[in-house]
């Protein structure tokens, strides 16, 4: 007897089929990581660097905490978050920015935000929203908090953030250049026009 593929495809089949999505909710999704991390971890050794990962993570949870953030979680030595507030998102990678700022002892750290839609499946999130925040994360120097176009458009109006325009940049994977933008406080970085 063999494997009953006449089963499999009457399951398959309908889910094949072009079916409209449900809509999913915007969200700005953020990821912070530690630059150099793969270095310390080289000079100062596997328990140290550990020690350091777990520290940061511990201190976006609260910093997340008092912004409205959702941790959703932490690999290695970086931190994923979201927000249905994208400004309150920005602010918190602003704030979170400006935390670990020359503190002694940590290295700088980098942070992607993109806003969309993105699909939440056991607590987790999937979807290109989520890819893309990930890859700007990826291009962030030490100390800088990018955006891309999306997240922007969803900030318009908002007073306390500006932006740098950095161009349109190529991420791996991704099929169009997407526009990316430096955010700072109001105080810090020249606006541009929206």
């Amino acid at each position: 007897m063999g494997f009953p593929w006449n089963i499999v495809h009457r399951v398959v089949t309908p889910l094949q089929q072009d079916v409209a999505e449900p809509p999913h909710p915007s969200n700005t999704f953020a990821f912070a990581d530690l630059v150099g991390y793969t270095a310390l971890t080289e000079a100062h050794g596997d328990e140290a660097a550990a020690d350091l990962a777990l520290a940061f993570a511990d201190e976006v949870s609260l910093l997340a905490a008092e912004h409205g953030v959702e941790v959703v979680k932490t690999l290695g030595d970086a931190v994923m978050v979201r927000c249905a507030d994208h400004g309150q998102v920005v602010r918190f990678g602003l704030r979170l920015l400006e935390q670990f700022s020359g503190r002694r002892g940590f290295p700088a750290i980098r942070i992607g935000m993109h806003t969309g839609p993105a699909v939440e499946r056991s607590g987790d999130w999937f979807g290109r929203t989520v890819n893309l925040a990930a890859r700007v994360a990826a291009t962030a120097q030490g100390g800088e908090l990018l955006v891309t176009e999306a997240t922007r458009a969803a900030l318009d109006g908002d007073r306390e953030v500006t932006l740098h325009d950095r161009g349109r940049q190529v991420f791996k994977n991704v099929l169009s250049p997407s526009l990316v933008y430096a955010a700072g406080q109001a105080d810090h970085l020249a606006a541009i026009p929206a």
